[in-house]
């Protein structure tokens, strides 16, 4: 198993442990000994500590799921002994529970399906029904597959004929194929608000060194790219309802590893505020949360690039020049003492 798959169904397991009420053993001691096991590893360095406190701090939080997932790929890439303990414990874990986990799709968005229903190797169960699993029954099934797809694929034809009235052409009050993947009106002009990438980007290197009073000098290296949608094009699924006189302003931020040396996982500390002052910023993808804490997930791992979404809410109709945000990216020993420095941080200002 790579290191980020492993990583990925390790961050899922202790999660299940962390978000449990007090006094909930439903996942049972396998579990447990996993999540100390990891707790006592992580926190052998200052940054597994800081990733590791915010993340019991605020389990629930999927950007911290992504921190501890890429602290724990780190430490599985460079110690091949603690990646098999790691795949012998997981394996422990999915054998108490019955199934066989799989992990599927995109790791930032994880979804696990269980394997179910299935009555020894001889039978295929598809819900009240079992078959024997033979060559023809699996030949049966195929066909039956066949069928179905070919069937969905003439209904919806025939669904897109009632609309277009069975002709080729363009429906009644619709733009032209053309104009509308180029994004132009009927006439050739250039409507507003024509796409949600139409707005400014800022582009900045975000290379920060610290030092503290104790231990080995820190040091990371980040390009970060700030892109603005145009005002009210937002087209994420939080639906987000501006007070009146106000409006959205979606953005992305992506940002992309440049660590080759050092300590490879090592990322700032990353605050963001609105510029507007009525306006919110909100988190729209994977949740739609406001941005009030100090964040650690939007960073990728080594050489690798990663984009957040992101929305102002609340930024004034008659104001739109103070669309923009404000972003620290800061870098500090974890665990300062009075002696240490203050953090070494670059501000990045954007605007719409």
């Amino acid at each position: 198993m790579d290191a980020s798959t492993l990583a990925t169904t390790v961050v899922r397991i202790i999660t299940a442990i962390a978000t449990r009420p007090p006094g909930d053993d439903a996942a049972g001691s396998v579990a447990r000994e996993l999540y100390e096991f990891v707790r006592n590893n992580i926190a052998g360095s200052a940054r597994g500590r800081q990733v590791l406190e915010q993340f019991e701090q605020h389990p629930g939080e999927p950007l911290l799921h992504d921190a501890l997932r890429d602290t724990v790929a780190g430490l599985v890439r460079n110690d091949p002994d603690l990646s098999q303990r790691l795949e012998r414990m997981t394996a422990r874990y999915h054998a108490t529970q019955g199934g066989a986990g799989t992990i599927t799709g995109d790791q930032r968005n994880l979804s696990v399906n269980t394997v179910s229903g299935v009555r020894g190797r001889n039978q295929i169960s598809i819900g009240p029904m079992t078959i024997t699993n033979n060559r023809q029954a699996r030949i049966s099934l195929a066909v039956v597959g066949v069928v179905v797809v070919l069937l969905l694929g003439w209904g919806a034809y025939g669904v897109v004929n009632v609309f277009t009235g069975g002709s080729g052409g363009t429906p009644a009050g619709a733009e032209p194929a053309e104009h509308a993947a180029a994004g132009v009106a009927p006439d050739g002009s250039s409507p507003q608000g024509s796409g949600s990438d139409a707005g400014r980007a800022t582009h900045e290197s975000v290379d920060l060194r610290y030092t503290p009073s104790l231990g080995d000098p820190m040091e990371t290296h980040f390009d970060v790219t700030i892109q603005f949608g145009q005002p009210g094009s937002d087209t994420t699924s939080c639906n987000f309802a501006p007070p009146p006189g106000t409006t959205t302003v979606p953005f992305t931020l992506t940002t992309v590893n440049r660590n080759t040396t050092g300590n490879l996982d090592t990322v700032p500390q990353t605050k963001i505020r609105s510029l507007a002052p009525s306006a919110i910023v909100y988190l729209a993808s994977p949740s739609c949360e406001p941005l009030t804490d100090t964040i650690y997930g939007f960073w990728p791992g080594p050489r690798q690039e990663r984009t957040v979404d992101l929305v102002l809410v609340g930024v004034p109709r008659n104001a739109l020049a103070t669309a923009g945000v404000e972003i620290t990216f800061g870098l500090v020993n974890p665990l300062r003492s009075e002696s240490d420095p203050p953090p070494t941080e670059k501000v990045v200002r954007a605007t719409a």
